[in-house]
């Protein structure tokens, strides 16, 4: 959600997972993110990083993790 994720970045906000608000996988949550997810949303750019479109864990090296997993049901 590029909403939750500026409102981390900016105010302080809490995000539950770190992982899946790095959009670009490039092991990092920066202003890029929530750039990329408004891009793909709006303008036809790229899709988030796998595992999108399914649910699931990111499986990449980075160091992120997630408080609250995401509910896969």
């Amino acid at each position: 959600d590029p909403v939750a994720t500026l409102a981390f970045l900016f105010t302080g906000g809490r995000l539950g997972c770190l992982d899946a608000a790095d959009l670009d996988d490039s092991g990092a949550v920066d202003i890029s993110d929530p750039i990329y997810g408004l891009a793909f949303s709006f303008l036809g750019g790229p899709p988030p990083a796998v595992p999108f479109p399914a649910c699931g864990a990111d499986r990449g090296a980075d160091l992120f993790g997630c408080d609250e997993p995401p509910d896969c049901r």
